[in-house]
């Protein structure tokens, strides 16, 4: 899927997230405020880890919306309890 088809993904299967590989800062971040938990952070190689990352941490999240990305879509869509 393309990142340009990803908004018209999420409005039409509400049960659906979004990922973080391949897209655009400026992406990412209009997805996370449209769609504030349906995005996730990835990466699609170990060698992109850093890079996705720092995308995240740098490009303008403010600290709950970094939150959402890297811990509360996970712990939702795979039900995770914390202990």
């Amino acid at each position: 899927m393309l990142a340009d088809e990803v908004p018209f993904a999420l409005e039409s299967c509400p049960n659906i997230y979004a990922d973080t590989s391949w897209a655009p800062g400026y992406l990412l971040l209009s997805w996370v405020r449209k769609y504030p938990s349906r995005l996730m952070f990835a990466s699609d190689l170990a060698d992109n880890f850093e890079t996705e990352l720092t995308k995240v941490k740098t490009y303008g999240f403010t600290e709950q919306e970094q939150q959402s990305i890297l811990e509360d879509t996970a712990k939702n869509v795979f039900n995770l309890i914390q202990s």
